[in-house]
């Protein structure tokens, strides 16, 4: 088997089959390797590796069940799901501030006119 096969294959056992990386960061076993360890001792490895977890509360039910969803449409558990939201969102480069102003005078653009004077008018009436 040449190196790039050896490439192909090397993955942890949690994930999909033709992934190159782990994407849990946990470091992958060639096809020797686990041929040669003990199952006990290839999984005692994965466990003893520091994986940081987040734990997100107070979400709504609403958003919950869409997550849900989206995870059985992408056939991955909600946990998977959630992290690849978390990274494609962290993917994404910030946005400078210029980025924002334009976004937001575009955006302003499509308001209709104010009239502060009838604003003013309503905020006044009803006052003493």
């Amino acid at each position: 088997m040449d190196a790039k096969a050896v490439l192909r294959v090397d993955r942890c056992l949690l994930c999909l089959p033709g992934m190159m990386t782990c994407p849990f960061g946990i470091r992958t076993a060639t096809l020797t390797e686990r041929a040669t360890m003990p199952m006990l001792a290839f999984w005692l490895q994965i466990a003893s590796q520091h994986m940081p977890s987040i734990t997100i509360k107070g979400i709504s039910v609403t958003l919950h069940e869409r997550l849900k969803d989206i995870a059985r449409h992408h056939h991955r558990s909600l946990q998977n799901e959630v992290i690849a939201c978390l990274e494609r969102y962290a993917e994404q480069p910030p946005r400078s501030k210029a980025e924002l102003m334009a976004e937001a005078a575009k955006l302003r653009g499509k308001l209709p006119p104010v009239d502060h004077d009838l604003v003013d008018q309503y905020k006044r009436s009803g006052r003493p």
